[in-house]
Order: structure tokens, then C-alpha cells, then sequence
């Protein structure tokens, strides 16, 4: 009625906090450069005031950004290519070139997931699509001191990072591996993928002797860890935040090559998301606390 957003999001913060990293990266590597097709408004506007000559805005033409980053990293540079997931799609055939010559370099990918922006401005296609990419390392923190420290691994890597912005802030304790176990149970394990630790978190608060993993990393990943872990329970909820229809969740499932594995997957079904609140949008995912719920205990009974 008013036009106002229903809910604030953590954009704010992780803008902020972005500038500061930017800053710390300039202080460190004399030859970082921030590229970005029009979205220095989103975190770099801050970096540019102070160094101007370090962030490079090509304007919106996500295909040229892409090649004319990866043109700075085969040049020695260190780059962090920053891209809105919604306009992602638009530069595939730029990004399979990245990973076909296996360019050093880091995207940075915001506003990734499941969105309240209509079937036209989703973040749900980052996860198919470079998921099928060979030599393409993915990252999805699920709070800002992972995302540092992911930033950190990446810029010092010889690699294709793809790394995308924590919508969450979710703290925990243990120190960062490849696979990090969130809560602990026997019963039924959930994994979520993307911004949905908060939503796993809340279910396994409400079942008892669940567990909750954390794979920040996505790909590649520890297929054989992962197993460890569902052998024991046997049973496996996965929510995805994005495209269930091959989407990571189905790669995991078909990498494990679990006979007797009862699983499900949550996610974006196979039709475009509705126009709506983000809570809304879930709901018609199937990705509601309480639809999320209801099958982790079905899976649980079976």
C-alpha cells in the first residue's frame, strides 16, 4: 500500500564493509584493479572516491567487462570483477572463456538467489550455469568474515573464483574447512545451498537430533566428506537457493551414488518465480520454515 519494503535487507552492511576490504586490498596489491558493468554503486562507489584509477566502471555491457577483466588479469593484475547475478547470464559465453584459458582471477556475484525482483531480475541461475563450468571454484559464504577470508584465498589463488555475497550474516564456531558441520544429529541431515543456512538452522531447532552442514566452497567439492556424513544418517534434505533442475543439489545427489540414500531436494521447481515479497516468492518455492519443516519430518518417518 505505501511502496515501502516490507523487510530491510543486509545490503547496507555488506556494502560497507566491502569498502573497507577494497581499501585493505589497494593497501596490500599496487596492482588491483575493481571492474564492474555499471554497479559501482553497489559497494565501490567508496573505493573510487578515494582511488579512482583502481576501479573501472565499463558501463552496462556485462560481456565487455568480463573480457576486458580477464584482458587485466592475463596482464599480471590481480582483478575482482563484480557482477549482479540478475545480469550473470548475459556474460556466459565471456565467463567459459575465463575458465576455458584458466584466468586468475575472483568475480564477485551480488545479489545472488532467490530474489523478490519477478521472473525478470533472479539471482537462480548462478548455480547451473557455473556448476557445469570445468575449472570454475564457487563460493557462497554465509557471513562476511567467511567472505574475507574466501576473498583472501582467492586473490592470492592462480584460479577462476567465483564468490558470492553472503545476503546472511549466520556466526558459528570452529574454524573454516570443507565442509563444517553447523548442528549435529543422527536422524537426517540438511544441507543448504545459498542463503538458506538461516532457514536450515531453524528447522533442525525445531527437530531433535538433526544435523546441518556448511559447504562454503561448492565447487569443487569434497564428494567423499560429504559422504561420510550421510552414510550416517542415510537420509538427506538439501535446500537450494536457486533452480533445483540442474542445479547443484542434483549434482551432489548424483556424485554420491547412494543406493539406499532418501533425499530431497527444495528449490526453484522448473517455471519462472512469481512477482512478490521474498517470503512470499519462498512460498511458492516449497522453500516456506514450515513447508521446509513437514519434509524434513517426512524424510525423518520414512
Amino acid at each position: 500500500e505505501t511502496g515501502q519494503p516490507k523487510n530491510s535487507t543486509t545490503g547496507e552492511s555488506f556494502f560497507t564493509h566491502n569498502y573497507k576490504k577494497g581499501i585493505e586490498f589497494i593497501k596490500k596489491y599496487k596492482n588491483i584493479y575493481f571492474t564492474t558493468p555499471a554497479f559501482v554503486g553497489w559497494g565501490l562507489s567508496g573505493i573510487q572516491k578515494e582511488y579512482p584509477n583502481n576501479v573501472i566502471d565499463t558501463g552496462i555491457d556485462e560481456q565487455h567487462c568480463v573480457t576486458f577483466s580477464s584482458a587485466l588479469a592475463l596482464n599480471k593484475n590481480k582483478v575482482i570483477c563484480y557482477l549482479s547475478s540478475n545480469f550473470l547470464p548475459r556474460s556466459l559465453d565471456q565467463i567459459i572463456d575465463v575458465c576455458l584459458q584458466r584466468i586468475p582471477m575472483v568475480f564477485v556475484i551480488t545479489f545472488p538467489g532467490i530474489s523478490d525482483g519477478g521472473p525478470t531480475h533472479q539471482g537462480i541461475y548462478t548455480f547451473p550455469m557455473l556448476n557445469m563450468l570445468p575449472n570454475a571454484q564457487i563460493v557462497h559464504p554465509c557471513n562476511l568474515k567467511d567472505y574475507d577470508k574466501w576473498l583472501d584465498i582467492a586473490i592470492e589463488s592462480n584460479k577462476t573464483y567465483f564468490i558470492q555475497t553472503p545476503d546472511e550474516n549466520v556466526h558459528y564456531s570452529g574454524e573454516l574447512e570443507k565442509i563444517i558441520k553447523i548442528k549435529t544429529g543422527n536422524k537426517l541431515t540438511i544441507l543448504p545451498i545459498g542463503n538458506l543456512m538461516g532457514k536450515a538452522i531453524k528447522t533442525a531447532d525445531k527437530i531433535f537430533d538433526v544435523e546441518v552442514l556448511y559447504i562454503p566452497k561448492l565447487k569443487p567439492l569434497n564428494i567423499n566428506l560429504l559422504k561420510e556424513f550421510v552414510i550416517k544418517t542415510k537420509k538427506l534434505l538439501i535446500i537450494e537457493d536457486g533452480f533445483t533442475q540442474s542445479g547443484i543439489g542434483q549434482s551432489i545427489i548424483t556424485q554420491l551414488n547412494l543406493k539406499d540414500l532418501k533425499y530431497k531436494i527444495i528449490g526453484v521447481p522448473d517455471r519462472f518465480p512469481i512477482q512478490g515479497s521474498l517470503n512470499e516468492v519462498y512460498d511458492e518455492c516449497g522453500l516456506s520454515d514450515e513447508n521446509i519443516l513437514k519434509v524434513a519430518s517426512d524424510l525423518i518417518s520414512l
